[in-house]
Formats: structure tokens, C-alpha cells, sequence
């Protein structure tokens, strides 16, 4: 595996490249705060022959302009057009690099599913991998389907940590703009409604039963109520929590063979 970095129209990315590219690149959609480092999943694909991308969102690390979750909706198209670029130059020494992709997989963690949820319907995607998803920010939404969850009190505790903890990694010009949208006040912007009206791609879906931070009956419910008729893969590992660093061989190899299959 070959690590590189690119600066590509003021968006930072790290590129994992395999010895052995299968024509499928992977956009590794990061969760709030994301860590910009490779994990055992990167380590799993580009084992499989994927070139996976862990690109940085607008505003946050070292990609220029500022945060807002409506960027990042942005951030995804151009993130799509990178990873069609033919070749790259490495932001150090300057070394092209050449890619060959047909296939593009979006693969978002938690924060990061909501928004390659609501890229669902953006062309060029063969297919999308949803981990420890956010799937609604509808307040009235999550209450019906999962009662005792204090979703407010966990977006509250989220905002004030980015501004707290990470002021200067994520640089949110408009915070009002950010609590709508955590808060599900932005109503066009709800991920599992995207699925419902634009999902015609592959879809996996693992969400742990160990989640403390987003409890998984939430998309097992909002599955079944919003995608009935969709065809899908869904998983609910029983020792698999929030983070993507929980997830085992067992769950990388769904990701993998689901991928490679598409």
C-alpha cells in the first residue's frame, strides 16, 4: 500500500493506493470530529485492491473555506470529480499519479452517512456504505421511533464540542446554520428520506448494537418504515459500538465483499 497527499482546488486528501488497483475507489466520509488517518478498513479495501480516499471537508483540517453541513453536500460532488481525475500530484514532491476508477463507492461514518445519504441521488455512484449511520435529524422523528433517546442533548454536546475542542479543525463560519441542521429544523435535509426517494444504487447499512452514541433500533426502525420496498443489505452486529474502530474482521469483510460485488 502507498500513501499520498493531494491538494486538489484547495481540498486536502489522503489517497491509500493498493499494488494492485480493481478499478473501485472508495471516499471515506468522515464522522464529526473526524480523525484524518488511515483505519483497519482502509487497510481491508486497499487489501482488496481499492484505492480509498480520505478527503477533508471544506472548513475543517487543512482544505481551505469553512464548515457548514450544505458544504459538505458541495464537498461530495467535487470529492466525485476527484476521484475521476485520470491523474494527481502529490503535494510534496510534486509526483503524478495515475488512476484508473470506474466504479465509486461513497462510504460514510456516522455524521459522514447522513451526508453520503443525502448525495444518494449525484451521478457517477455505483454504490454506498453506510456505519453507524444518523439517518434522521427529525426530532419529532426519532422520538416516535425511539422514545427515551435525548437526541437533542447528544447535537447540543456535539456543536459545543467542535467549538470547544476544535476551533481552529473545523472552522464553522455560521453556527446557526450547523444547529439547524443537527437539530433536523433543515426538514429537506433528512438522509433517510433522500434513500426513500433516490436510492437506486446498492446499499449496506452496519449498525452495532453496542451504538451508545446513535442506538441502533433507530435505523433498524427507519428502515423498515422508509425502505420497505428498497433493496438493501443491513447488519446489527451484536459487539460492534459507534466507533468504526470496533468494527472486527467479521464486519470488514461484509464491507469488502459488498464492495467488490457491486
Amino acid at each position: 500500500m502507498l500513501a499520498y497527499r493531494i491538494n486538489y482546488k484547495k481540498t486536502v486528501a489522503e489517497i491509500y493506493v493498493p499494488e494492485k488497483h480493481n478499478d473501485i475507489t472508495v471516499i471515506h466520509l468522515p464522522g464529526l470530529p473526524g480523525l484524518v488517518t488511515k483505519n483497519e478498513i482502509t487497510f481491508a479495501l486497499v487489501r482488496a485492491g481499492c484505492v480509498v480516499f480520505h478527503p477533508q471537508y471544506s472548513g475543517s483540517f487543512d482544505s481551505a473555506g469553512s464548515f457548514s453541513p450544505k458544504q459538505c453536500l458541495q464537498d461530495v460532488k467535487k470529492f466525485i470529480v476527484m476521484a475521476r481525475e485520470k491523474s494527481f500530484s502529490e503535494e510534496y514532491f510534486h509526483k503524478k499519479l495515475t488512476i484508473k476508477t470506474k466504479k465509486i463507492v461513497l462510504l460514510g461514518s456516522s455524521y459522514g452517512s447522513s451526508i453520503a445519504a443525502l448525495s444518494v441521488r449525484l451521478s457517477g455512484i455505483s454504490g454506498i456504505v453506510l456505519l453507524s449511520p444518523v439517518l434522521t435529524y427529525n426530532q419529532a422523528l426519532i422520538t416516535k421511533e425511539v422514545s427515551k433517546f435525548d437526541f437533542h442533548a447528544q447535537m447540543m454536546e456535539l456543536i459545543n464540542l467542535l467549538q470547544r475542542t476544535f476551533p481552529y479543525t473545523y472552522r464553522i463560519k455560521n453556527k446557526n446554520l450547523l444547529i439547524q441542521f443537527l437539530l433536523g429544523e433543515e426538514l429537506e435535509f433528512d438522509p433517510i428520506r433522500a434513500l426513500e426517494k433516490n436510492l437506486n444504487v446498492p446499499l449496506l447499512l452496519i449498525h452495532g448494537k453496542q451504538d451508545l452514541s446513535i442506538p441502533y433500533q433507530l435505523s433498524k426502525r427507519l428502515l423498515k418504515r422508509f425502505l420497505s420496498d428498497k433493496s438493501y443489505v443491513a447488519l446489527f452486529p451484536l459487539k460492534v459500538g459507534h466507533s468504526t474502530s470496533s468494527y472486527g474482521k467479521v464486519e470488514q469483510k461484509k464491507i469488502v465483499d459488498f464492495i467488490r460485488h457491486i
